[in-house]
């Protein structure tokens, strides 16, 4: 069981609890979990500046493919086809709209996650006889715990960046299904397109909930559960992929409706 620390956390303030939950997750919860006061707002704000960082590099990234696309399309043409006066498309920047409504609809996605995530583990916790934590602490520890996914956010929007393609496939989606889209067919005209058979697309869903990422988050969230709860560890570790098998199955009803969409 994780005893509580008084002297680390009257010393504990954002920046530490910052680099301890990346680099000592454990130490750092049960830091948190006896501090008085838990900055909630901290990964929240680092959270939404990664989101808005990404979702931008994202937006130019898939808006420049699109020109490309179109400009390929433009010069395939024959030129009986173009008729007088007419002009190759011109790069332009992305609507305003088409990147900030994805940015907003992923931030509130985010904070929705963040809730339930909370309100499941403080009712699990409870329902298995540990000291459950309040609501308000356990939304702070999970805050806490989903910032590799804000690292997950700078990481691809520096890639995206420097490689200026987008990123279309999440995690290990790429091994079964490519959702980038397809160049025109320069021969017959654009490519219809084919969507993936269902159990394909139900498995690029699963797939593309896996990777290091989640798995780091996954381990901060198990720690913060044994911390919390004073629970066994195992246990801990238990609720934590409970929850996220949860929240996995139901991230694949949209596929398995037929309306899986990437927002990013």
């Amino acid at each position: 069981m994780p005893e509580q620390t008084p002297e680390a956390a009257t010393k504990l303030n954002p920046i530490r609890t910052l680099a301890g939950v990346l680099i000592h997750p454990r130490r750092a919860m049960v830091a948190l979990n006896a501090a008085p006061r838990r900055w909630w707002w901290v990964p929240l704000l680092i959270t939404l500046a990664a989101l808005v960082f990404r979702g931008a590099v994202y937006a130019r990234a898939d808006h420049e493919l699109m020109y490309q696309h179109r400009l390929a399309w433009f010069e395939s043409m024959p030129e009986t086809e173009k008729g007088p006066g007419t002009e190759p498309p011109t790069r332009t920047d992305p609507h305003p709209l088409t990147v900030w409504l994805p940015i907003g609809a992923r931030a509130v996605g985010t904070l929705i996650t963040w809730l339930l995530w909370a309100g499941l583990v403080a009712l699990a916790t409870t329902f298995l006889g540990h000291n459950g934590a309040k609501f308000g602490a356990t939304f702070a520890m999970v805050a806490w715990a989903k910032l590799p996914f804000a690292v997950r956010s700078v990481v691809q929007g520096i890639a995206m960046s420097i490689t200026g393609r987008a990123i279309y496939n999440q995690g290990l989606s790429g091994l079964v299904s490519d959702s980038t889209p397809q160049a025109p067919n320069l021969s017959f005209g654009p490519r219809p397109y084919v969507p993936p058979a269902r159990g394909t697309a139900v498995l690029a869903a699963l797939l593309g909930q896996i990777d290091v990422y989640v798995i780091w988050s996954l381990a901060l969230t198990a720690a913060g559960v044994w911390a919390f709860a004073h629970m066994p560890k195992r246990r801990a570790w238990l609720i934590t992929m409970g929850i996220w098998i949860l929240a996995t199955a139901a991230g694949l009803i949209p596929s398995l409706l037929g309306m899986g969409a990437n927002l990013f």
